[in-house]
C-alpha cells in the first residue's frame, strides 16, 4: 500500500499507521521516502508529499487448515446450543403450563358446568311434570 503524506506530517502518521496495524494484524515493512520542500520561482514553498509505502501480512494461524475452519464453525455452533437451550428453558414448561390448561378445562371446568346444565334442566323438567300433575288434577 502506497501513500501520499504531506512532508511535515510523516513521522506522525507513519507512527500512527504501524500502532493501527499492529493492533488488528501485522506489518512485515513500512518505507518512509521523504522528499524535502522545494521553493518555487514565485518565492513561495510548495507543499510536497513523502511517499509511504506500508507491506501487510495477515496474522499466521500457525496451525492446520482444519483447525483454522473448525475455528470459523465455533462461534455458530455456540450460537446454535445457546438457542436451543434458551427453547429448551422457555419451551418446555411452556408446554406442561398449556397441558395443565387443557387437563384444567377438560377435566374441571366442563363436567362442572355440565352437571350445572344437567341440574338446571332436571328443576325445569321437574317444575314441567309438576304443572302438568297439576293441570291434569284439576281437570279431573
Amino acid at each position: 500500500m502506497t501513500c501520499s503524506v504531506p512532508t511535515e506530517n510523516v513521522a506522525d502518521s507513519t507512527f500512527g499507521v504501524r500502532k493501527l496495524i499492529n493492533d488488528n494484524g501485522k506489518v512485515t515493512y513500512i518505507t518512509v521516502s521523504v522528499t524535502e520542500t522545494i521553493v518555487n520561482q514565485t518565492g513561495l514553498a510548495e507543499n510536497q508529499f513523502s511517499d509511504v509505502s506500508i507491506g501487510l501480512t495477515e496474522p499466521a494461524g500457525g496451525g492446520s487448515p482444519v483447525l483454522s475452519q473448525v475455528g470459523l464453525v465455533i462461534p455458530w455452533l455456540f450460537n446454535g446450543l445457546v438457542l436451543v437451550a434458551q427453547e429448551l428453558i422457555i419451551g418446555v414448561p411452556l408446554c406442561f403450563v398449556f397441558l395443565g390448561i387443557v387437563i384444567m378445562v377438560d377435566r374441571a371446568i366442563i363436567p362442572t358446568w355440565k352437571k350445572q346444565f344437567k341440574s338446571r334442566s332436571l328443576r325445569k323438567a321437574t317444575s314441567d311434570a309438576q304443572r302438568e300433575i297439576g293441570v291434569q288434577s284439576g281437570e279431573n
